[in-house]
């Protein structure tokens, strides 16, 4: 059996939770070291498929800041966090935003929209 390890972020209590892995199939086979059910459904998930919630910052002109946070409003999976980044990377706003407004829709198909975080 392969092992697979991850802390998990879902609690305060930070399990280390070990996955026993099937090395022909990829099933997981067991999981240890979880002090809740969370820590079970979150260490598979990630195993199987990881998910992040992008966040960063795109120029905006006529701001009180020059950078404006932005972010998806849902994780997205966790390969495709590099083209996410090369698409922000190509935005530029301009003033008045408002915090939630819909910077790109839909980023990469994965039904996630990058969103602004403030108002400016």
């Amino acid at each position: 059996m392969d092992k697979f390890h991850v802390i998990c972020t879902v609690c305060p209590l930070s399990c280390e939770v070990q996955l026993d892995i099937d090395p022909n199939t990829q099933d997981v086979k067991k999981v240890s070291y979880n002090r809740c059910p969370k820590g079970k459904d979150y260490a598979i998930k990630e195993f199987i498929a990881p998910e992040r919630t992008l966040t960063t910052t795109v120029p905006i002109t006529g701001g009180i800041h020059p950078l404006v946070p932005v972010r998806t409003d849902r994780p997205i999976p966790k390969p495709l966090l590099h083209d996410a980044m090369k698409l922000t990377a190509q935005v530029r706003l301009t003033a008045p935003v408002k915090m939630g407004d819909v910077v790109i829709e839909n980023i990469l198909d994965t039904g996630a929209n990058l969103v602004t975080t403030r108002n400016m």
